[in-house]
């Protein structure tokens, strides 16, 4: 039986990647030193491993972000532009190294406000970037000038958040997007010399994802226009008719034609797995390509030549590696091996994809169970609510997971109403239904459960993060005599302070994503488990990163203070560099290993 340590014992690597012009070198992010960093791999020319990185940022104090896979860009050969912030707060800014000069220099930033990268001009003299600088309840569309340094503010709407669309031009102007409300926007352009904005396309609860204009005009887009799922579409920008190229019963998540105009790339997430396509450009017939689809692909970077395109994939037993992909040949090959822990990949349980009804819907679930388990209904199982609640569980590597099965535990991931990835209604129905709308698939997922005969029903516990420590908590107070013991992993508590807490340029979404503190204050109260914990009848334990802007200290603080109060048993570790999850190696293995002891001691 191995130690915890060696389950996360792995180089963790980061969704973000960027190939230099050349694709002599591939920048990522890796806490391969115990906090983020930015290091930089030698790309072989032939067949080979990427070399071992070296790198290029070391601070203590400040990281690259890592909450989003567009955080590098390359210009050229010259510069890597990244984006950092300080201990996962999330006050993120942009920093500019430039190799030639050897100098380091970030975009002035004011305080409080969050910049995030775009894409640099054709001729590598703009930085194109978003912003709230100036409003801070909205981001808004500015340029940097690399020579001068000079920051411009084009377009800042405070009722609606806007974001470049790549570096698409239409008639002279580009182009960019409204987030008109959290699963819709629309797109504009705006002319680069008088600063005019026109509209493009409008539909409410319809989302756009600008791709590539085709020869004829036409621009390809990723939308779910009159659909449930994204699909491949055009849009005739004369007539605004979109008609779609194949009628996909799951979601597109991106599409990007390649450097040399040949290909294009697309992602499909089928069911949480993902499929990784490739089309001729622009005839957009379809090749067959020779890639894993047991896991999740969350990222690729196209060499500039277009022969190539570097892409990252994990699964279930295995934790994000690089592969490259021939785009002539259409076979990848691993360039990494980033499991460095003694025990074998073969001791690893890869999931299940369960189904299951609830109120008359089919939900998708994940179920890793320990070896020789039977239906003997002997098994403890411990139930892992996603974060979001717009998100995804998917088959993806988590090491807690592997170490709970490793020690006989079986633990069940489900994707209720709320999640992404099965539909626009789907996704759209926990909107203003927190806590509400998911919880029938929450409770008759956890008698299906106990159904299947492999779970011991007397001995189930519940953990989660974020969101899923929202239900965690939920869960418990809902569900009486259900479980054995929790753990809230900074989870909100209360729907009320916690909306009046979020970042500022989050707050416009939140009367329709979660509601009104005041219009909606009984609602509000009922959903919230801070009011209900009275109900939970067995121990609890709370974990909180004290920089965590998404949910505050105080979420977890009123939660242990009251529990305190009614002599409940509760534990609570606060970990003071952290922000919205563990960032450093150090931090992440201490929460975890307190986690699973706290769990096995009560099951």
């Amino acid at each position: 039986m191995f130690p915890i340590s060696e389950y996360f014992n792995r180089l963790n690597v980061f969704p973000a990647t960027a190939l230099s012009k050349d694709a002599s070198q591939l920048a990522y992010q890796s806490s391969l030193t115990g906090s983020p960093q930015i290091w930089l791999g030698q790309v072989p020319s032939g067949e080979g491993l990427l070399s071992y990185p070296k790198p290029l940022t070391t601070g203590k104090d400040e990281q690259p972000h890592v909450m989003l896979p567009s955080a590098l860009q390359w210009v050229g050969n010259d510069k890597l532009i990244c984006l950092m912030d300080r201990h996962g707060d999330e006050q993120t800014f942009i920093r500019i190294h430039d190799f030639k000069t050897g100098t380091v220099a970030d975009i002035p930033v004011e305080k409080g406000a969050r910049d995030y990268l775009g894409f640099v001009s054709k001729d590598h003299k703009t930085y194109f970037f978003g912003s709230n600088r100036g409003n801070l309840s909205s981001q808004g569309l500015y340029t940097y000038d690399f020579k001068s340094g000079k920051v411009e503010k084009w377009f800042h709407d405070p009722a609606v958040s806007s974001s470049w669309s790549g570096n698409q031009m239409y008639r002279g102007r580009r182009m960019f997007a409204k987030m008109t409300s959290t699963l819709s926007n629309s797109l504009h352009l705006i002319d680069p010399k008088t600063k005019e904005v026109t509209d493009l396309f409008d539909e409410p609860g319809t989302i756009l994802g600008p791709v590539e204009f085709l020869p004829d005009g036409k621009l390809l887009v990723i939308s779910n226009s009159g659909r449930q799922f994204m699909g491949l579409a055009t849009i005739d920008l004369k007539s605004k008719a979109l008609n779609y190229i194949e009628r996909d019963q799951w979601d597109v998540d991106g599409a990007e034609v390649s450097p040399d105009k040949k290909s294009m790339l697309v992602l499909r997430n089928i069911a949480g797995r993902s499929r990784l396509d490739m089309y001729t450009w622009p005839r957009l017939k379809k090749m067959a390509l020779n890639m894993p689809s047991d896991g999740v692909i969350d990222g690729f970077a196209y060499a500039e030549s277009g022969k190539f395109a570097v892409v990252n994939y994990s699964s279930p037993t295995q934790p994000r590696d690089f592969y490259r992909l021939n785009l002539k040949t259409r076979k990848a090959q691993q360039l990494t091996d980033n499991w460095t822990s003694k025990i074998p990949k073969k001791e690893f349980s890869m999931s299940k994809l369960v189904q299951y009804k609830s109120e008359g819907k089919k939900i998708y679930s994940w179920l890793f169970l320990p070896k020789g388990a039977k239906k003997n209904k002997k098994t403890p199982v411990i139930i892992w609510p996603h974060g979001g609640p717009q998100w995804q569980e998917r088959a993806q590597f988590r090491p807690i997971f592997q170490y709970f099965v490793g020690r006989g535990f079986a633990v069940w991931a489900p994707n209720p109403t709320g999640s992404t990835g099965f539909g626009k209604d789907f996704v759209q129905a926990i909107c203003g239904q927190w806590g509400t709308a998911d919880l029938p698939d929450m409770k008759n997922g956890i008698q299906w459960l106990k159904d299947s005969g492999f779970i011991d029903p007397k001995r189930i516990a519940i953990m989660g993060g974020s969101y899923g420590g929202y239900m965690t908590l939920r869960s418990m107070t809902t569900f009486p005599a259900t479980f054995k013991a929790g753990v809230d992993v900074f989870g909100v508590s209360n729907l009320i302070t916690f909306v009046k807490s979020v970042p500022p340029d989050w707050a416009p979404y939140m009367d329709e994503l979660v509601g009104n503190p005041i219009t909606d204050k009984a609602k509000l109260e009922g959903q919230s488990p801070i009011n209900a914990l009275d109900k939970i009848d067995c121990p609890l334990m709370v974990i909180q990163g004290a920089k965590d802007p998404r949910v505050v200290q105080a979420e977890s603080d009123q939660v242990v203070a009251s529990l305190r109060k009614r002599g409940a048993t509760v534990e609570y570790l606060v970990f003071e560099d952290e922000g919205h999850g563990f960032l450093k190696l150090e931090n992440e293995l201490a929460a975890y290993k307190a986690a699973a002891e706290f769990l096995e001691k009560y099951l």
